[in-house]
């Protein structure tokens, strides 16, 4: 069943728009059996901090080549809105923290690494989002060793061609350099650190995982689980609420399509997302493009 879901969920590719809906129905009802409702009563089950606003890459599927239509302002999270966001959801109990930003590049972020330590020392476990672009420019045993439980790299089948083509920028050399090093140096460390790669991907599983790049450099650093848990994203792309259409991805990517009996809620709606200047939205993956910050933000819900 494992293998089956896996084939299935990361492989599936069809142009018939009624065999994707029904790919989307097993994935919902796969979910029947989960207990959500112990998040009900608890604390957040994640706390996501967007530490800029800022990215180095222009994703075709990403929000961020229009925000200056939504959200003009740039920057990054001062330390004073840094540590009182951790003091606040450390005291209602929370435990899970994510360097997650909505459209911005983490590594931008040059305290990155004392503020993963700083978690760490308050009890959190990390993990954190990146496209990888710059792990070749940071000490990377110092970020191996800081405390980070999980790093997942969201990133293009390692292509040159994909890559220009779906992240837009000339630096994919930079990010295969940066990630096969990481990964020599977690070998080198002994490292429990744990890597996730989320492919956005213009092409099925199965190709994906049989470029040569990825062969020669980076499978044979992964281990077994995270080989499993490796995920292909191709037919799945959100909207970010109405920002991105079909026009704006490339050749077989298409935008997820929405359920029609929903088993459970979305478990995003148990964490929240402290952005960069202090405002708290409700949801962790999502802010209102209507109006960030203002009375037509319905997912903000004040300034922390």
């Amino acid at each position: 069943m494992r293998r089956l879901r896996k084939y299935i969920f990361n492989n599936y590719i069809s142009p018939s728009p009624a065999a994707r809906r029904i790919v989307k129905e097993i994935k919902n009802a796969s979910q029947l059996y989960k207990d959500w409702r112990r998040f009900e009563n608890g604390p957040p089950a994640v706390m996501c901090l967007e530490m800029t606003n800022i990215c180095n890459a222009n994703c075709v599927f990403c929000a961020y080549q229009y925000q200056d239509d939504f959200r003009r302002e740039r920057g990054f999270m001062s330390d004073e809105i840094f540590k009182r966001a951790l003091a606040g959801y450390k005291g209602v109990g929370g435990k899970l923290l994510s360097f997650a930003p909505i459209i911005g590049e983490t590594l931008l972020d040059s305290k990155i690494i004392e503020r993963i330590r700083y978690a760490k020392n308050q009890g959190f476990i990390i993990s954190l989002f990146t496209n990888g672009i710059l792990l070749h420019t940071i000490d990377l045993e110092d970020f191996i060793q800081s405390g980070l439980d999980v790093l997942i790299l969201s990133t293009s089948p390692f292509d040159k061609k994909s890559h220009e083509l779906i992240y837009r920028t000339p630096h994919y050399d930079d990010l295969l350099c940066g990630v096969a090093e990481l990964l020599k140096r977690r070998k080198k460390l002994k490292s429990r650190l744990k890597l996730k790669i989320v492919f956005r991907s213009h092409m099925p599983y199965h190709q994906v995982v049989r470029l040569p790049d990825f062969q020669d450099k980076i499978k044979p650093f992964l281990n077994r689980q995270e080989l499993d848990v490796m995920y292909v994203g191709f037919k799945d792309f959100d909207n970010c609420v109405g920002r991105i259409s079909k026009d704006d991805l490339i050749d077989d990517m298409d935008l997820a399509k929405p359920i029609r009996y929903k088993i459970w809620p979305c478990m995003w709606s148990f964490g929240l997302m402290v952005l960069y200047d202090g405002k708290v939205g409700a949801c962790p993956n999502r802010f209102s493009m209507a109006g960030h910050g203002k009375a037509g933000d319905e997912l903000c819900l004040g300034v922390g």
